[in-house]
């Protein structure tokens, strides 16, 4: 007596048209995610570094309006203190300078003295 099964065992995994039409779908959605991820962390990378930009435009201008009494007084004591407190927190380097790009005071104290060329 012979038996004949209708399963076939030879088959390769995935070679349906189910399946590949599954796996077809499962690769666009894969792919339209990856795109989608690029383009969102463009925009947020973009956003916070334009934030940045305003936040540390704001805080220099601010200083500026404290600073600009005391370089016109010639407190170079006041202002030194006021300006190294002020770059640390910023965490940079700050000059301040005089109308004819002479800088009076460096906070690394590199440039004081020289003359600079202004835009």
């Amino acid at each position: 007596m012979v038996i004949i099964s209708r399963i076939r065992t030879d088959r390769l995994p995935f070679s349906s048209i189910r399946w590949q039409i599954l796996l077809s779908f499962l690769l666009i959605i894969a792919v339209s995610f990856a795109i989608m991820l690029s383009r969102l962390t463009g925009f947020v990378s973009d956003y916070l570094y334009e934030q940045r930009i305003r936040q540390d435009s704001l805080s220099v201008e601010k200083l500026a309006s404290a600073a600009a009494p005391l370089l016109d007084s010639g407190n170079y004591e006041g202002l030194g203190d006021t300006l190294t407190s002020s770059g640390g927190e910023m965490g940079g380097r700050l000059l301040a300078l005089d109308a004819d790009g002479k800088v009076q005071y460096d906070t690394f104290g590199r440039l004081q003295g020289c003359r600079l060329q202004l835009p």
